[in-house]
């Protein structure tokens, strides 16, 4: 039901609200104008941490379809007319004339067929498809039968008086009992005295319909009407189906004519599986393709729902607590400014000593602060294990962390004409035109981050180090608690950073204005690195890079 409301629009966001309400379009849960779904589903960092679970499949629908979030369903696919189109012009095979010749001198009274279908992805009925073959029998006695079914207990072959005379791909719908009937009928309409082995229940069934229809309109609501149709026309009563068990095992079998027609059974099984992988391969390829490509729309739909479903959770937990006070546990009475500016790691965490960042390059924010960021990382002190009483750091922290260290103000976001770009402050004038808020780039930093692990082969983090809610801003005098990683380094800058704090909490009870930063900003900026496109051609190139880091990933998980 959560699933089916989401679908329909049942839950609305404040964007959607400030349309025709006098609602601020603003995120309750983080404070960041904007409220949409994209926002809700993949940027809000007020559940960052609900999202690790599916970082992964974040990161890639997140940068490769961020409106699928408006609609997450499995949507038709665009050559879904092509594929109806294609498989109601199967062309139906005939017999030549020599072939019908060798058959009637062989077989003058009767002649004895087996029949059989295939089917692929019989579980997905939209993109399913089937063959069947026609196997006829050239072996002159029961006596001669028996013979040729004693010989292949010894000598495993199979008699050489099966000869496969036909095979085909089913026309309109692909369903298994479709390809056995098709070959039925396609027995029926070659042969005027012929005995049909097959093992579908269904098709003789309809064979029967067809025997008892007093008329073709009787035939008219069956939903197998055009097959029906030239089955009775083919039919008469010379013409017989005769049920066989499927799949036997053919050792165990201790009559010998009884063998032989499974024999004939798994002869022509064989020949309608051959045919239904490899009968018209450009068809082949076409119905493979249609099918794979609707498998990954309902893996990504499956993952998208139960990203979706955590969130829900998630934001309805927030929602009834109507604050921040169910997350703010009774602290002792410790001195947060001792707390803060000597904090220890006395267990520290082996960072990896080789790392494959090759593709660090296609990073969005640029590669001079994805690199900047890992530095600060690796000349960080970080627990091996989670930390009683660990307030975390937040994105705030972290980001005046990079600032003091590159003595530059990080990059922000801002649209161009019709484009979004990445804009990188040099000088005052610059963060006077721009405009960033200290809000801005607390989140900024936290993509720079996403964006770093996501483009790193091995960890950068320990591994019980999350992101989400923390409390280290708010032990500091900040009104709620803000997100950021749940473990705190030990870290170089930890008394400047909180003395920025100090002043700007006693001074700002927001994240909008940027503290007092004494920033030389003459440091060298890469120009390339921020002159690579806008926004879209940087996710394009980062989505490519890292997928190429998940491929060597799982390589190194196999080794």
């Amino acid at each position: 039901m959560l699933l089916l409301r989401e679908v329909a629009g049942a839950f609305q966001t404040a964007e959607q609200q400030h349309k025709y309400r006098d609602v601020e379009d603003v995120c309750k849960f983080c404070g960041k104008a904007g409220d949409t779904k994209q926002h809700r589903t993949f940027e809000c960092v007020a559940f960052q941490q609900t999202r690790c679970d599916h970082q992964d499949f974040v990161d890639v629908i997140a940068e490769e379809e961020p409106e699928f979030a408006e609609l997450p369903v499995v949507f038709m696919h665009p050559r879904y007319e092509f594929h109806d189109a294609l498989l109601g012009k199967m062309p139906i095979p005939t017999l030549s004339a020599d072939t019908m010749q060798l058959i009637e001198r062989c077989r003058p009274e009767q002649v004895c067929c087996y029949t059989d279908g295939s089917c692929a992805y019989p579980s997905s009925p939209a993109t399913c498809y089937s063959a069947y073959s026609l196997v006829v029998d050239l072996a002159q006695s029961d006596v001669h039968r028996k013979d040729l079914a004693t010989m292949f207990l010894s000598s495993r072959a199979m008699p050489s008086t099966f000869q496969t005379i036909a095979v085909g791909r089913t026309r309109g719908r692909q369903q298994i009992h479709r390809a056995e009937l098709s070959a039925i009928i396609l027995a029926f309409e070659s042969f005027e005295h012929v005995l049909v082995y097959t093992d579908s229940a269904t098709a003789i069934k309809l064979v029967q319909k067809c025997r008892h229809a007093a008329c073709l309109v009787d035939l008219m609501q069956h939903d197998d009407f055009d097959l029906l149709q030239r089955l009775y026309v083919a039919i008469s009563p010379t013409k017989l189906v005769q049920k066989i068990k499927a799949h036997q095992d053919l050792q165990l079998i201790q009559d010998p004519l009884l063998r032989y027609h499974a024999l004939g059974n798994a002869y022509a099984d064989a020949a309608a599986n051959q045919a239904c992988s490899s009968l018209l391969p450009e068809v082949v390829q076409q119905l493979e393709e249609i099918h794979s490509d609707l498998m990954l729309q309902k893996d990504k739909t499956r993952q998208f729902y139960n990203l979706n479903l955590d969130l829900q959770t998630a934001r309805a937990q927030a929602a009834s607590s109507g604050s921040n006070s169910d997350m703010v546990s009774s602290m002792p009475n410790v001195d947060v400014r001792d707390l803060l500016c000597n904090w220890k790691v006395t267990q520290p965490w082996e960072q990896p000593t080789q790392l494959d960042d090759t593709e660090l390059v296609h990073a969005v924010w640029g590669f001079q602060w994805s690199v900047a960021l890992m530095m600060w990382i690796q000349s960080s002190v970080w627990p091996s294990e989670p930390v009683e009483g660990d307030p975390g750091i937040t994105w705030v922290e972290i980001a005046l962390c990079l600032m003091l260290q590159q003595q530059q103000c990080l990059p922000v976001k801002r649209q161009k004409g019709h484009q979004q770009m990445i804009f990188q402050p040099t000088s005052l004038q610059d963060l006077e035109d721009l405009q960033p808020t200290l809000s801005e780039l607390a989140t900024n930093t936290y993509n720079i981050m996403s964006q770093l692990r996501g483009l790193v082969v091995q960890p950068l983090l320990p591994y019980h180090c999350k992101s989400g809610k923390c409390r280290s801003l708010y032990i500091q005098g900040y009104a709620s608690w803000t997100t950021g990683l749940s473990c705190r380094p030990c870290f170089g800058q930890q008394s400047e950073i909180f003395a920025i704090l100090h002043r700007y909490l006693a001074q700002h009870s927001g994240l909008e204005k940027l503290p007092d930063l004494e920033l030389a900003m003459d440091c060298e900026m890469w120009v390339a690195d921020m002159e690579k496109g806008n926004m879209d051609e940087r996710i394009k190139s980062s989505r490519a890079a890292m997928v190429r880091v998940r491929q060597k990933r799982s390589n190194l998980e196999m080794t």
